[in-house]
């Protein structure tokens, strides 16, 4: 009898433990890497390369005053571009007056995330030693090539988030929010009392903000965050808040109430990105 109840006792405990370990596999199964664990890339801008438009009826072809080196530094890659992992070349056209002086200056072709704008915005300033024909100065066209690629930096994580989403549903979902955030700089926030729509808005996240929002999510990971908390007493009106976090096909929530005993990470991840949500400039969007 007493070998039977240390038998049951044991299989009691490893199912006890079982349990466990399926629910914390749940949360931490592809878990982004701690933040010494590997390097974050940033995205650097380099002109590659320049071409004279009909460059064979110059005598003497326009050249840029500085080195491309020299140029190439002040075009600041859009943290936006280091967000989405947009790559490759920025084609830009310039017409060079007399002087040497940029006249008019064009995107032929564009890979987005500001790094058009950056390229476009540094060589309309630049300065040339104009073309000649014999020893007249003369109009140009050139057409500059801006490569944006990846380094590798500090020790931060190098998983970026896909999309964040906050929502509070209060009163069994009659009274919904929802605040969703992406890596590409973008926010949403939708509310609904009685099913009906009360607000809907857009807007750009700060510089900088869902960078640190990103390091701190996969500094904390969810490792230790249960699915769902219960606080010991029923609060009826206290909204039940989800977050959910989306890494390519992976996807990760947690729920609780404020009211809950939630752990201290978790109090913290849920205070910043209110935070975060205060300093978004919103924009009413009408259906």
């Amino acid at each position: 009898m007493k070998n039977q109840i240390v038998k049951t006792s044991i299989i009691a405990l490893l199912f006890s433990t079982f349990i466990f370990a399926q629910e914390v596999d749940i949360l931490n199964n592809n878990c982004p890497p701690l933040f010494t664990h590997s390097k974050i890339r940033i995205t650097t801008a380099t002109i590659t390369r320049y071409e004279i438009v009909d460059s064979s009826k110059f005598t003497t072809v326009p050249q840029f005053v500085l080195s491309l080196d020299s140029i190439s530094k002040l075009i600041k890659a859009p943290e936006i571009a280091a967000r989405a992992g947009v790559t490759g070349d920025v084609i830009v056209e310039l017409n060079i007056d007399s002087e040497g002086e940029v006249s008019n200056a064009k995107i032929v072709f564009g890979i987005g995330a500001g790094c058009d704008e950056a390229s476009l915005n540094v060589l309309m300033s630049s300065k040339f030693q104009p073309a000649m024909v014999k020893n007249k100065k003369v109009t140009s066209e050139i057409k500059v090539w801006v490569n944006f690629n990846w380094i590798n930096t500090i020790d931060k994580p190098a998983t970026i988030i896909d999309e964040i989403d906050y929502s509070q549903y209060a009163n069994l979902i009659e009274n919904k929010k929802v605040f969703k955030l992406n890596k590409l700089g973008k926010a949403y926030y939708f509310e609904s009392t009685n099913y009906e729509k009360v607000a809907k808005k857009e807007g750009e996240i700060p510089l900088g903000l869902f960078t640190k929002l990103n390091d701190f999510i996969i500094s904390q990971c969810f490792q230790n965050y249960k699915r769902d908390y219960k606080s010991p007493e029923n609060f009826p009106h206290d909204p039940v808040i989800t977050i959910t976090i989306k890494i390519g096909s992976i996807e990760k929530y947690v729920t609780f109430k404020e009211s809950d005993n939630i752990p201290v990470g978790l109090w913290a991840f849920n205070k910043l990105i209110l935070n975060v949500m205060e300093q978004i400039k919103w924009e009413e969007v009408t259906d």
